[in-house]
């Protein structure tokens, strides 16, 4: 499953999930997921090294190890987030 840390300049940090974005069992999660729409050509611009804006913010894309990944996911979980 597709899945994403925002990490915000403010320090702040969200988390979201391809199963956020659907609306039942079943569905697909369409524009708004993270694996289809604005999401998945914002990361393919940020790859080929281009710059994104999202409400007049600069958006970043830093590569980290699964394992790391994996920790911030479950750190952000016990922390309550969404």
């Amino acid at each position: 499953m597709s899945r994403l840390i925002d990490v915000f300049a403010g320090g702040g940090k969200d988390r979201s999930a391809v199963s956020d974005f659907g609306g039942g069992e079943g569905e697909l999660p369409g524009e708004a997921s993270l694996v289809e729409g604005s999401f998945h050509e914002a990361a393919a611009n940020l790859i080929a090294g281009h710059a994104v804006t999202h409400d007049d913010e600069r958006l970043s894309l830093t590569p980290i190890s699964a394992d790391d990944f994996e920790a911030e996911w479950r750190a952000a979980a016990s922390r309550g987030r969404p």
